[in-house]
């Protein structure tokens, strides 16, 4: 039998791979993306300087397709 957090963890890799696959990802990259972010460990709660720096990472790339 499985536990609630095994069961959340499945039911977040089934949001996280269908996000990616409509972001045009394909199966093989979803699948290594998924494996990186499991041989990583546990994850952890984001800061807001977390959010900060992806917002601004976000921002800079917007800014250079915006440009080319």
């Amino acid at each position: 039998m499985l536990n609630s957090s095994h069961m959340d963890r499945e039911q977040e890799l089934k949001q996280v791979r269908a996000l990616l696959a409509s972001n045009g990802l394909d199966d093989s990259q979803i699948a290594q993306l998924l494996q990186e972010a499991e041989d990583s460990g546990d994850y952890t709660e984001m800061t807001a300087q977390d959010w900060e720096d992806i917002e601004r990472e976000g921002l800079t790339l917007l800014r250079a397709r915006k440009s080319a």
